[in-house]
C-alpha cells in the first residue's frame, strides 16, 4: 500500500473541503511443549512444492469521490490529527480501533460515521471495535429490546456501508441489554449470541468474505491479513451460553475457549487477539471486573508461544481509558479510550516489535514495545 503518497492526497483533499459534524487470577507459569524430531531409514520421498509466493498487496482505492462525500463526516480535530500524522512505511500494519460507544439510535449521530470516513483518507487494514456497541442502561423508554435491536441494526449499517476496508466488531456487557432487562423484563428478553450472530457477525462476513472464520454461527471468529502475517481473533466476553438468568455476563465459554485453543491459535501467523472485558482482575481501571475462564485463554496464549508462535497483544475495550500493562509472562494488554469521537490508529511492525498508536478525539498518541 502506497500509505504516504495515498495520504498526502488525502490531505489535500480534505483540507480543501469544508463543513464537519460535531460530536482471575495470576496467570500459572506456561509448560513448554518441545516436539521431537528423530531422524529414520524411510525412502525419499518426493520434496514438497514450494509455497507460492502471495500475490503483490492488493491496492486501496482512495477516490476522490468517495473522499468528499465523507470529508464531512470527520470533524474539525480529527481533521487536524489526519494532517499531523505520517507513516513512512508504505507496507505498515494499520487499523483503527473504536470501543464503548454505547451507541443509541435516539443519539449519537456521527458515532461510527467518522470512523468509516477515515478509511477514504488512510488505507487501513481495517477498523475494529471492541464492544459495549449498544447503549443498554436502563433507561425505560429509550432502551427497551426492540430500540437495542434497532441500534445495532443501524450501527453495524454505519460502519459497514461504503466502508474502504474490513470491519471487525465484538460484544461487551451491555450488548445483550441485560441491564435494562434486569430492570424492566426478563431473561428471555435479553440479546442472545444467536441475536449477536444474526445482526452483526453475519452482516461482518458479507464485508469481510472467506478470510473471516466463525465457529459456526458463532459470535467470535478471526480474520487472516496473509500479506501481513498476521491474524486477529476476536473473542466474545459476552458470551451467553456459559450463564443464566441476570448472572456476570463478562463470560468466555468452555467453547469458545476451546476453539480458541484448537483452531484460532493453530497458525503460523502473528496472533493478534480482542475483547470487551479484560481478562486480568489487577488490569488498570478494570475495577476487578473477572472474566469467567481468562486462565484458559492465558494459558493457550502461553502455550502457543511455548511453543514458538508469535503473539502481538490483547487489546480491550470496557474500561473506558487508555490503560496498558505487561503482565509477569511478558504479553502486552492494552485498552481504549470511550466514545464515538474518540480512537486510535494503531501501527504495528513486526520486524522492530513495535506498536505506535496515533489518538483521534480525546485519546492520546502512545508507543510500545512488545
Amino acid at each position: 500500500m502506497k500509505r504516504l503518497s495515498a495520504l498526502l492526497l488525502a490531505l489535500a483533499l480534505l483540507l480543501c473541503s469544508c463543513g464537519s459534524t460535531p460530536d482471575e487470577t495470576l496467570p500459572p507459569e506456561a509448560e513448554s511443549e518441545v516436539a521431537s524430531v528423530t531422524e529414520t531409514d524411510a525412502p525419499e520421498t518426493e520434496p514438497p512444492a514450494e509455497t507460492e509466493p502471495l500475490p503483490p498487496r492488493e491496492p486501496v482505492e482512495l477516490s476522490v469521490e468517495m473522499q468528499q462525500k465523507y470529508g464531512s463526516y470527520l470533524s474539525a480535530d480529527w481533521k487536524n490529527k489526519l494532517a499531523s500524522i505520517t507513516i513512512e512505511d508504505e507496507d505498515t500494519f494499520a487499523f483503527l480501533l473504536q470501543t464503548d460507544t454505547h451507541f443509541s439510535v435516539n443519539s449519537g449521530t456521527s458515532v461510527a460515521n467518522n470512523a468509516k470516513a477515515l478509511s477514504h483518507f488512510i488505507p487501513l487494514d481495517f477498523i475494529a471495535h471492541t464492544g459495549d456497541l449498544v447503549k443498554g442502561y436502563s433507561d425505560k423508554d429509550e432502551n427497551t429490546p426492540e430500540n437495542t435491536g434497532k441500534s445495532m441494526d443501524e450501527l453495524v449499517r454505519r460502519y459497514t456501508e461504503d466502508v474502504n476496508c474490513p470491519v471487525l466488531l465484538t460484544f461487551g456487557n451491555h450488548d445483550t441489554n441485560q441491564i435494562w432487562c434486569k430492570e424492566y423484563g426478563s431473561p428471555a428478553d435479553q440479546l442472545s449470541q444467536v441475536d449477536h450472530y444474526e445482526k452483526v457477525t453475519s452482516k461482518l462476513q458479507e464485508v469481510n468474505g472467506d478470510r473471516m472464520v466463525t465457529n459456526g454461527e458463532s459470535p467470535y471468529y478471526y480474520v487472516d491479513f496473509p500479506y501481513d502475517g498476521i491474524r486477529v481473533i476476536m473473542l466474545s466476553t459476552s458470551d451467553s451460553n456459559y450463564v443464566t438468568g441476570f448472572g456476570s455476563l463478562s463470560a468466555i465459554s468452555n467453547e469458545q475457549a476451546d476453539w480458541f485453543r484448537d483452531v484460532a491459535l493453530d497458525t503460523d501467523y502473528s496472533v493478534l487477539v480482542m475483547m470487551h472485558v479484560p481478562l486480568l482482575k489487577y488490569f488498570p481501571d478494570n475495577e476487578n471486573w473477572s472474566v469467567v475462564n481468562s486462565t484458559k485463554i492465558i494459558n493457550a496464549v502461553n502455550d502457543f508461544v511455548a511453543a514458538g508462535g508469535d503473539f502481538i497483544a490483547y487489546m480491550y475495550g470496557h474500561t473506558h481509558n487508555q490503560s496498558d500493562l505487561v503482565d509477569r509472562d511478558g504479553r502486552l494488554h492494552m485498552s481504549f479510550k470511550s466514545g464515538g469521537s474518540n480512537a486510535e490508529l494503531v501501527t504495528i511492525d513486526l520486524a522492530n516489535r513495535r506498536i505506535i498508536t496515533y489518538g483521534f478525539g480525546g485519546s492520546v498518541d502512545r508507543e510500545f514495545d512488545y
